[in-house]
């Protein structure tokens, strides 16, 4: 920030790094020190930052260097206001950058230009690349690449699922980022005595149509074939397919949703759930909020990919994306709680309901019928590949032809199509809840930390008794292990939530300590799922909760553990107060009061 105390650091190259802003003018000084090289050969590549500009240098030098930062505009001075300057260190030198960024290439040249197959070189490099970043490892099939077309089609049914990949560095990618094995999904579905697939999907070099469309079997089958797809069938489970509406599924997709584009507005918000752990690799929502800034100005497809979800959830139109930064900053929202509110399935973009590929499998299926009391509580076009197969609409180990048993002996599904063998860990196990998949992780390689959460979620939603504390020593940070909805009031404005929280010591435990996804259910039987970065902190002898973006605060107070829980607890609208001291508790049930502020 400028005119504030130098940012200290330590890397491989510089012992003691520094730098410091200084407002002078109008423009802003950045002066770096480094120290204490290590080694004769090394060096920094930086990248400093604001949300609209950037400078990249390699440092090799110790010593103070100075790096002066002209003519910004109105909307970048109060982005540095608010955010200050970012700096990034680059893993790896110059050298070793290009040529990480040559071999990324190669995961893609060759599959997305030219011909619809795609090259064996290609499908290797990112079989590699599922296998080192996914533990995803694709082995070569020997057998059963045709039985999508020697099965009969009577093996499919309206309402399965088809789980879809193609080695063309785009569908590895997106499975990596959201902890899928697929990176493409599908519906089968009768009309009229007639088999078809029902997708989402885009016009590509591979495929020859564009939007939410149905293909006739064969012809489908033909098409990803020739686009070397490699393609698992997941059939609904009995009772599924007996709840599966298909007349009304198909009502809506006739009605309304043929035709409309593919769902790029809204494709990365159903990605991005929470303010740090759906970033793979190296990526952070630092770099994301940079990237999204300088970008927009050179990017024509801005508006699709990110900017038109950022003004949907301003209620903005026509903003840019420094222009949603600040409107949203003036609200008191910092850039991670924007872009992690979660997606409706009742907003509507200028081109309509915005649905990608497992998103509209979803609305077929809520649109079906198959989230019942549910389906207005549910979000679709928050689900990824991976939420969609693995409910438990589908069959976990359906009874599958012998053919296809002898092509892959041991896996549970049949794959009917592909020269590589899918695994779809995780398929019809996770029971559908309330406002399920809003604020979900997705952290490479073994996405432990979704699976901590799926876990958490199932044990909590069969267990709502009354919750216990357990001890804790003085001078520990403390977290929200498990919680219970009490009330939730007001939807606009203030949105104030009063919970029941378990508190846990967390001597072991990182600063930032995630919070549990739970389902939990509220006085008017209503559910949430919540989500959080959290730390709690006392001043003046009351105890409050800070968040990473200090709009939130709430305030615990003791209640005795025979209190009527349903009942307890005051709601109030709380001063955010910027504090970070250790706080401590003693065992005990408390109350936890939430205030939001959502305008």
């Amino acid at each position: 920030m400028p005119d504030e105390k130098p940012v200290i650091w330590s890397d491989a190259c510089f012992v003691n790094a520094a730098v410091k802003a200084d407002m002078i003018d109008g423009a802003v000084n950045l002066t770096l020190s480094l120290e204490d090289r290590q080694g004769v050969v090394c060096e920094d590549y930086l990248l400093f930052a604001t949300a609209t500009t950037w400078h990249a240098q390699v440092f090799r030098k110790p010593g103070t260097h100075v790096i002066q930062w002209h003519g910004m505009s109105a909307d970048e001075l109060n982005d540095v206001e608010h955010n200050g300057f970012r700096v990034f260190r680059f893993n790896g030198t110059l050298p070793e950058m290009v040529s990480s960024v040559y071999e990324t290439l190669l995961l893609f040249v060759g599959a997305d230009t030219g011909n619809a197959s795609v090259p064996e070189t290609v499908a290797n490099a990112n079989r590699d690349f599922l296998r080192d970043n996914a533990n995803y490892d694709m082995v070569e099939r020997t057998s059963g690449f045709q039985l999508a077309e020697e099965l009969p089609e009577s093996t499919f049914q309206s309402g399965d699922f088809l789980a879809i990949i193609r080695l063309d560095g785009i569908d590895p990618m997106l499975a990596w980022a959201m902890g899928a094995h697929t990176g493409h999904t599908a519906m089968t579905v009768w009309e009229q005595g007639q088999l078809y697939v029902m997708e989402s999907t885009n016009r590509t070099n591979y495929w020859p149509t564009s939007g939410v469309q149905k293909t006739p079997w064969k012809t489908w089958i033909r098409q990803a074939q020739e686009a070397d797809f490699n393609v698992v069938h997941i059939p609904l489970t009995g009772q599924a397919r007996q709840q599966f509406d298909v007349d009304a599924a198909l009502s809506f997709f006739n009605n309304y949703a043929e035709g409309l584009d593919y769902g790029f507005n809204n494709m990365l918000y159903c990605w991005i759930d929470t303010p740090e752990d759906n970033f793979p690799g190296s990526l952070t929502a630092e770099m994301g909020m940079v990237l999204f800034g300088v970008l927009d100005a050179i990017i024509p497809p801005a508006d699709k990919i990110w900017l038109a979800g950022m003004n949907m959830r301003l209620n903005t139109t026509d903003l840019n994306t420094i222009q949603c930064y600040a409107e949203a900053e003036r609200r008191g929202i910092n850039f991670t709680s924007l872009i992690t509110i979660p997606e409706q399935d009742s907003w509507r973009y200028s081109n309509g309901l915005n649905m990608v590929c497992d998103v509209f499998v979803c609305m077929m299926l809520k649109e079906g019928g198959m989230f019942g009391d549910l389906k207005d509580e549910i979000q679709c076009t928050e689900f990824t590949n991976w939420d969609v197969y693995s409910l438990d609409f589908y069959d976990p180990s359906p009874s599958i032809p012998q053919a296809c048993k002898d092509a892959d002996p041991g896996m549970p599904h049949c794959q009917i199509m592909g020269k590589y063998r899918m695994t779809l860990p995780g398929v019809g196990t996770i029971s559908y809840f309330s406002h399920m998949r809003e604020h979900c992780p997705s952290l490479a390689p073994d996405y432990a930390m979704r699976n901590e959460l799926v876990s958490s979620a199932r044990a909590t939603s069969e267990n709502e008794s009354s919750i216990r504390a357990t001890p804790s020593s003085p001078e520990l940070h403390i977290a929200v292990t498990t919680l219970r909805t009490i009330c939730e009031i007001s939807p606009l404005g203030y949105k104030v939530t009063v919970l029941c929280v378990q508190m846990k010591d967390t001597r072991q435990m990182p600063k930032r300590t995630h919070l549990s996804e739970c389902k939990i259910r509220g006085l008017l039987g209503r559910q949430l799922q919540l989500q959080r970065y959290l730390a709690l902190s006392t001043k003046d002898g009351s105890t409050e909760y800070v968040t990473e973006n200090l709009s939130k605060t709430v305030i615990l107070r003791r209640t005795t553990s025979d209190e009527n829980l349903l009942e307890a607890g005051d709601t109030k609208t709380f001063k955010m107060e910027a504090h970070r001291k250790k706080a401590s508790f003693d065992e005990g049930t408390y109350i936890l009061g939430l205030a939001e502020s959502v305008d």
